[in-house]
């Protein structure tokens, strides 16, 4: 192994490093690292101002997280109001659905969708709209409280898959028979 720092050229040595840890919270982050090519140690009062650095440093990244943070929650809020605003001024059922779907996807991009009615009583279900290539012949779908997702979510009110996968073969999200079996998650 070469013992030289890769930012020197051949020859040149570093007689001095200090090294100091930035923290986010308990955890490590990162290092803070200075060297000197002349045989001068560094001091007491150089770890001090290295410390106070990476303090700084530790705050200007969490300060930058909060403001990322902050703007991606107003992001979403002004996302959801917009959909609120097209699901307010609906007129037909055809625009409710357009609606709901335009809005989730852009709050949450998807590629496949489906809207459903359930009739607790009669104990079945219906699809009322679909969205996503290829899955037109789902619209209309009638099918008994059972065994798959769309059952799971109304018998035990929770979002499901819990694991965000959806296994082929060992979950169905309608029906056995009626797909979409190439889903992933």
């Amino acid at each position: 192994d070469d013992p030289r720092l890769a930012y020197y050229q051949p020859g040149e040595h570093v007689f001095s490093v200090q090294a100091t840890p930035i923290f986010q919270g308990r955890f490590a982050r990162g290092v803070l690292v200075g060297d000197r090519k002349v045989r001068l140690p560094f001091t007491d009062a150089n770890e001090a101002v290295f410390v106070s650095v990476a303090k700084l440093i530790t705050n200007a990244v969490d300060n930058e997280r909060v403001f990322l943070d902050t703007e991606r929650a107003k992001d979403a809020q002004e996302r959801f109001h917009r959909g609120l605003k097209a699901l307010n001024s609906a007129q037909e059922v055809g625009d409710v659905h357009d609606a709901v779907f335009s809005s989730i996807r852009h709050i949450a991009p998807f590629d496949f969708g489906a809207l459903t009615e359930f009739d607790e009583a009669a104990g079945w279900h219906r699809v009322v709209c679909v969205v996503g290539e290829g899955h037109d012949d789902l619209t209309g779908l009638e099918f008994e409280h059972g065994k798959g997702l769309v059952s799971q979510v109304t018998k035990g009110n929770v979002c499901l898959p819990i694991t965000g996968r959806v296994e082929k073969g060992r979950r169905f999200v309608f029906t056995e028979e009626a797909g979409p079996d190439d889903m992933r998650s």
